[in-house]
């Protein structure tokens, strides 16, 4: 992760460099007009039950200025509300402490009791050197009762949504809000693993989301396993134990929890130490009790080559959370070996001399696609024998064939250049045909590949707005909201007079790296000023406009 940290530093850098210069604030300035609103302690609003005694803050900016950002935050914590009243921290004074931080920040003084209550407030200082007001009071009230136990269902229906989507087209339209109601009846680990994303989009991960990682990292066996099911039965297998790094990673993706991945990454690390002893040539042999479940009836592939790809997927992500929560470097040398060992074996036994795939089913071809064992040429085939395999089989639904297959087709072919094709096939599902797995992931493509919606990094600090425009044919317009933990993230497209509109609000004290598609001859601007003479760092390649900006709301269009 470092690499990447230092890569957005450097781009934040010449950002905010290329920016005009600001006159310095006067001594007796007066105060930032932006205005700190929803406070919560461990992503709850004055919870009466925190089940720490060092509970983590966070908080939200709002502010109608474009391109700001916080330079520090000041937090004070008292017993009483006169205290605080009065500016007193008198369980804990933070004082200025200078980042853009915002969320999952600790109480570090004396720890809480339980039946305690705090009441807390923040400000925090913009780049100007100008401090907000003090936020409204909020409260907490600490309950230390031991681990959190899981809810059930996890993604209750009366949890608050977090995202909207309407569009166009009412299949889609209908597909989006049937994802977000039927969260609750996606019950096995391997599905909740598959759709993790999927819920984060539309339901806060914390702290429902945040029990079940939790408890997957509590509930490995001796052997460093993790179960099928939870409370476990004692049973685990390659497509249907992985939940453990699978979920923990979505969680950690779409919250930005690293506390939680520092916690659990010697439990998330033992798992693919575990995984390497149990095959320690990596052929792909059978794991565990249970079958590879990844493959529909009758299919022609055969488990070994489940059993090697979905391992490969578990290690590629295993090395992104390496890089943020290990701090030993023999810890990522180990996975960068055992990721070449399977590629080494998947290339000598799984392909033919051609580069392509020796099975003629769909989901083998996606697990080929999703596991980066692969070169460049390679994936150019095995795509073009997906197309063809979609093709043969055009009268069944790609999304009943397998779990992993209803959760991967549409993003595979949007990165495959075939953006129109999966848009096709997501409009031609009968939505109460569709598992609860399939919705949920049709759902989430809609907001991240289809709206562009998408973070950086881990958190939704440092966004990615990566949009895939539609033939009006096909799509007229979509609007799409999505409420990160620093705001609301807004992303809508229409057409208009032969050009594309699209309209971005990205929330205050983040910073967003757009990429528009834009053709040869196709000219970019915002708010009527071509956008190569007003963002930093514009540049074009392979047919996308990229560029950074920060917080504001703009008005891009694409025309000839």
């Amino acid at each position: 992760m470092k690499s990447a940290f230092l890569t957005l530093t450097l781009a934040t850098s010449a950002l905010l460099a290329a920016e005009p210069a600001k006159p310095a604030p006067a001594l007796q300035s007066a105060p930032s007009t932006a205005k700190v609103v929803d406070l919560r302690v461990e992503s709850q609003t004055n919870p009466t039950a925190v089940n720490t005694p060092l509970p983590r803050f966070r908080w939200r900016t709002e502010t109608e200025e474009r391109g700001w950002l916080q330079k520090s935050y000041h937090i004070l914590v008292a017993s009483t509300p006169e205290l605080l009243a009065q500016d007193k921290g008198d369980l804990w004074d933070s004082g200025e402490v200078s980042g853009r931080l915002s969320k999952f920040i600790s109480y570090a003084a004396a720890p809480l009791v339980t039946d305690q209550t705090l009441h807390w407030k923040v400000r925090v200082k913009n780049r100007e050197g100008k401090f907000t007001a003090w936020s409204m009071p909020a409260t907490a009230t600490i309950k230390l009762t031991g681990p959190a136990t899981l809810p059930s269902p996890l993604f209750p229906p009366g949890i608050l949504p977090i995202s909207g989507f309407q569009s166009s087209d009412p299949v889609l339209d209908k597909i989006y809000k049937m994802g977000a109601g039927q969260l609750s009846k996606i019950s096995s680990l391997r599905d909740l693993s598959l759709a993790g994303r999927s819920a984060g989009y539309h339901r806060s991960l914390i702290p429902h989301g945040a029990s079940l990682a939790s408890a997957l990292q509590r509930s490995v066996d001796i052997a460093g396993f993790y179960p099928t099911t939870l409370p476990s039965d004692g049973s685990y297998g390659s497509t249907q134990s992985d939940a453990g790094v699978l979920y923990s990673y979505a969680y950690w993706w779409m919250t930005g929890d690293n506390a939680f991945l520092d916690r659990f990454w010697p439990t998330i690390n033992a798992y693919s130490v575990a995984r390497t002893q149990s095959d320690p040539k990596a052929t792909g042999h059978g794991f565990g009790v249970l079958p590879a479940d990844t493959l529909p009836a009758n299919d022609p592939t055969p488990p070994n080559f489940v059993h090697l790809t979905s391992e490969a997927i578990n290690v590629r992500l295993t090395q992104g959370m390496c890089k943020q929560a290990s701090r030993n470097g023999f810890e990522m040398k180990s996975l960068n070996h055992r990721f070449e060992a399977l590629g080494e074996h998947f290339q000598a036994n799984h392909l033919n001399e051609d580069g392509t795939l020796k099975y003629k089913s769909l989901t083998a071809h996606l697990l080929a696609l999703r596991c980066g064992l692969l070169d460049d040429e390679q994936k150019i085939k095995v795509g073009q024998d997906l197309l063809k395999l979609l093709k043969a089989a055009s009268a069944e639904s790609p999304f009943s064939q397998s779990p992993f297959a209803a959760a991967n087709i549409l993003p595979v072919l949007t990165w495959l250049g075939q953006y129109d094709k999966a848009l096709a096939m997501a409009k031609a599902q009968d939505p109460k045909a569709l598992s609860p797995l399939a919705l949920a992931a049709i759902s989430e493509w809609l907001i991240s590949l289809h709206g562009g919606i998408n973070s950086e990094l881990p958190g939704f600090q440092n966004l990615r707005i990566q949009p895939h425009f539609p033939a009006q044919d096909q799509m007229a317009s979509s609007k799409i909201w999505f409420d990160s933990p620093h705001g609301r993230l807004t992303t809508d497209y229409s057409r208009a007079d032969g050009n594309i509109l699209f309209d971005v609000t990205i929330p205050p004290n983040t910073i967003a790296l757009i990429q528009i598609p834009l053709e040869k001859g196709q000219a970019l601007t915002e708010g009527g000023t071509p956008v190569e003479s007003t963002f930093p760092g514009f540049a074009v390649a392979n047919s996308t406009a990229t560029f950074r900006c920060l917080s504001g709301s703009y008005k891009f269009v694409i025309s000839q």
